[in-house]
């Protein structure tokens, strides 16, 4: 009888110690997809970072991080391809799926809602977009980027003067940040506003001095000849 019973909690000790060793091995194998999906990420290998989250999110479907990596592997191929691929629509669509996870597993993952927020820009869905980045301001108040996002859905709905407060939060939050008065001026500019728009485009080409790009620079020099 003793036998029996030793037998017994050998055989459960033996499926328990399985049992962990698989769970184990499974959530090793989840971190290892992600870490090498955020390492293709980093290079801009947005294809190859895909199937990684994509392996992530089948070993653990209820993991908000994987599918919000998955998204925005799709939103950064979706720009990368815009002008090449004519796929740009589609990953928009696929990122907006995957935010929608997101946000659905962990209703207050701000970053999740700000990305969703831009996927439906990149489609011009500015209505949709506009409600994704108040709900991540809310979540967060000091979220500057959805706060910078919210005038910008405003300025894609043509409606400048309701994006001007949120944009001058923005130059409150960070009043050495050229890009803070390149939009501000663009805003003042789309209102009519040409004095006032002037003013904030040539504060930010007196702050970008060698921090902004090659597109951003040509970009605000074609503002600032409107304004003459």
């Amino acid at each position: 009888m003793n036998k029996k019973i030793m037998l017994v909690f050998l055989i459960v000790g033996l499926i328990l110690t399985i049992c962990g060793s698989y769970k184990a091995s499974a959530a090793t194998n989840e971190e290892d997809y992600m870490r090498t999906g955020r390492n293709y990420m980093a290079h801009e290998e947005f294809e190859k970072a895909i199937k990684e989250f994509k392996e992530a999110t089948n070993i653990n479907p209820k993991s908000e991080d994987a599918f919000y990596c998955l998204g925005s592997a799709y939103f950064e191929l979706a720009y990368k391809e815009a002008d090449f691929s004519g796929r740009a629509g589609d990953y928009f669509k696929y990122s907006i799926d995957c935010f929608k996870k997101a946000v659905d597993l962990n209703p207050r993952y701000a970053e999740a809602y700000n990305y969703l927020g831009r996927a439906y820009g990149g489609l011009g869905k500015f209505d949709e977009a506009l409600p994704c980045f108040e709900k991540a301001l809310k979540i967060d108040p000091e979220f500057v980027v959805a706060c910078n996002n919210i005038g910008w859905a405003y300025n894609g709905l043509h409606q400048p003067e309701k994006a001007i407060p949120y944009l001058e939060k923005v130059l409150q939050m960070e009043p050495d940040s050229y890009r803070s008065y390149f939009n501000l001026g663009k805003t003042y500019y789309f209102k009519g506003d040409t004095q006032k728009a002037k003013e904030y485009l040539m504060k930010a080409k007196e702050l970008m001095g060698d921090e902004g790009n090659d597109w951003e620079r040509k970009e605000l020099e074609q503002y600032i000849k409107k304004m003459h």
